[in-house]
């Protein structure tokens, strides 16, 4: 008589060797299902990990856009600071040549007021040594001669 196994697959019994089991019909135990479970919770945690990095740099790439637009005014700020700057040391120049010309001219005044003043006293000493010439008396014209 033929003997069959569980599921009805005649099996030879005459063999030496045991007949070897298919993956089919391997039954599934705990280890498998444990490994699958470990693999897919590990996978998760770094799908989370990854999506917190993610997260992180994505606040500190939107920090560092706002500080460049920051740092973006401060250097509007500072060429317009510049310029004025610039401008302020131009301004500075004209009046410092406006200022020398002024002391020129103040000196030159000055030079001119001296020998002014070196030809009054000439002229005021000159005045003092002449004697200046007593008038004559005069006659009235209202007398008669005779």
């Amino acid at each position: 008589m033929p003997v069959f196994d569980e599921k009805g697959n005649k099996v030879d019994i005459d063999s030496d060797f045991p007949r070897l089991k298919d993956l089919d019909e391997v039954p599934k135990n705990g280890k498998k299902k444990s490994f699958i479970n470990m693999t897919s919770i590990i996978l998760v945690t770094v799908v989370v990990v990854l999506l917190i990095v993610a997260a992180m740099l994505a606040l500190k790439v939107n920090t560092l856009n706002e500080e460049i637009i920051a740092l973006s005014n401060v250097k509007k700020q500072l060429t317009s600071t510049q310029a004025k700057f610039n401008e302020a040391i131009a301004e500075k120049e004209k009046l410092k040549a406006q200022l020398s010309l002024v002391k020129r001219d103040l000196e030159t005044i000055k030079t001119q007021k001296d020998e002014l003043d070196v030809q009054v006293q000439q002229l005021q000493e000159a005045a003092k040594k002449k004697p200046q010439p007593v008038a004559a008396p005069k006659k009235p014209n209202n007398q008669k001669k005779k």
